[in-house]
């Protein structure tokens, strides 16, 4: 895939959100997820790859006097490792190891939003 910027991913992860923080009105939070993406280039004699990938991100809300209403921020980065098609050997006094270099495909994001407590 060197050279080829994907025209298409699906990325498919499962995960979670960790709160930390006492408080009632600001709470901090990470997040992280495992899964696949699915890259499809969408070019002439270029398939598609299902890779694995990952995310992981952080964020906070902070809720208003109310407790009714508040904001929300997070940011998130998704990272899918593949193969750059760059190889090396390395040898030593017992063995020879062969290995494939990685090229990373990275996506990141910036949300913010109101909350809205029922």
């Amino acid at each position: 895939m060197r050279g080829h910027a994907p025209e298409r991913e699906d990325l498919s992860q499962i995960g979670g959100r960790q709160e930390f923080g006492h408080s009632e009105k600001l709470r901090p939070f990470i997040t992280g997820s495992l899964g696949i993406n699915v890259l499809d280039p969408k070019a002439e004699g270029v398939g598609s790859s299902t890779r694995f990938s990952w995310s992981v991100g952080g964020g906070a809300k902070y809720m208003f006097s109310s407790q009714r209403i508040g904001i929300r921020s997070d940011i998130k980065l998704w990272v899918t490792p593949v193969p750059s098609g760059d190889y090396g050997v390395w040898c030593g006094f017992y063995a020879c190891v062969a290995g494939e270099g990685t090229a990373w495909v990275n996506q990141g994001q910036w949300t913010g939003g109101l909350v809205f407590a029922f």
